[in-house]
């Protein structure tokens, strides 16, 4: 991870007050919205996740990939929880296409060199 990256990172931690994390943290094992994934079925999705992810780990991007077969998923190597932060240019070649299968971006076109014909990819 870049150095930057990591001590913004250290910053944003050690900036939250523990009694926070202590509430949020079980948060984690009763949040479950696989239900409201129906509302997105026939919908362009981009499911992407670093494959270093730490804190929600790449198995959880697989299962909502799963539930959702059309999904484009997008696992970045060398990536971990702060994938846009990490691989600012993947997320948004990724994120371009999605804006061109939703049709806000006309087909063959890019989001200024970003896109299907961009050369910036995973790994």
């Amino acid at each position: 991870m870049d150095p930057a990256v990591a001590r913004f990172a250290e910053r944003m931690i050690e900036g939250t007050p523990i009694d926070v994390v202590a509430e949020y943290y079980p948060a984690f094992d009763d949040h479950d919205k696989t239900e409201a994934l129906a509302r997105f079925a026939g919908l362009p999705v981009l499911v992407l996740a670093g494959v270093d992810d730490l804190v929600t780990p790449s198995e959880h991007s697989e299962g909502i990939a799963g539930l959702l077969p059309e999904a484009e998923l997008v696992l970045v190597p060398d990536a971990g929880h702060l994938v846009m932060l990490e691989h600012p240019e993947v997320v948004t070649d990724r994120l371009a296409d999605l804006l061109t299968r939703a049709g806000a971006v006309p087909a063959g076109d890019t989001v200024k060199g970003y896109g299907s014909s961009s050369t910036a990819r995973p790994g």
